[in-house]
């Protein structure tokens, strides 16, 4: 294994251990109804509550993965499945026109309050048959803010002496 090697799994090690972020910042959802793969992808998958969510509804070939053309609208319906300003849940939000473009839609929304909501995407298959997919998501609240506090004494060396030999590795492969 060369050094250039080494070296760049050490940098995607240590940028995805230091910014999680970059690999849990969105997602997506995957349900097979009646033969079609219905994916609803979210940015961010868990949002804040007042953050502006954008969505891609997808239908796909479950074999192929390729996009299904035949389904020009769906319906989408968000109910609170489990917020404290609604307790009993129901419908806070309904869009009974999403075109679909190639077999794909986007679409947005803000959630207001914490809590878990229910997301359905409502279609018709060529035959006629309507078609409900359901997916959860989960609204956090927006974190309190702190005082910022130093790292910890030992955390810092800690580092120092991890980057120094690093170095040292790193030069003595590179003279071998």
């Amino acid at each position: 294994m060369s050094v250039r090697s080494i070296t760049t799994y050490a940098v995607l090690i240590v940028a995805f251990a230091l910014f999680p972020g970059f690999i849990l910042a969105n997602g997506v959802w995957e349900r097979y109804v009646d033969g079609i793969l219905v994916t609803l992808s979210a940015v961010p998958l868990s949002p804040l509550e007042s953050e502006q969510v954008g969505f891609i509804l997808a239908f796909l070939n479950p074999q192929t993965r390729a996009y299904l053309t035949d389904i020009p609208v769906a319906r989408i319906e968000i109910e609170a499945f489990e917020v404290k300003s609604l307790p009993d849940g129901g419908p806070i939000f309904q869009n009974d026109n999403i075109v679909l473009n190639e077999g794909l839609a986007e679409f947005s929304y803000q959630f207001i309050e914490t809590g878990i909501y229910d997301i359905h995407i409502i279609f018709k298959t060529p035959d006629g048959k309507e078609h409900n997919a359901g997916f959860l998501t989960s609204v956090r609240a927006v974190p309190k803010p702190t005082a910022e506090i130093p790292p910890p004494l030992w955390l810092t060396v800690a580092t120092a002496i991890g980057s120094i030999s690093g170095f040292v590795i790193a030069l003595k492969l590179r003279r071998a």
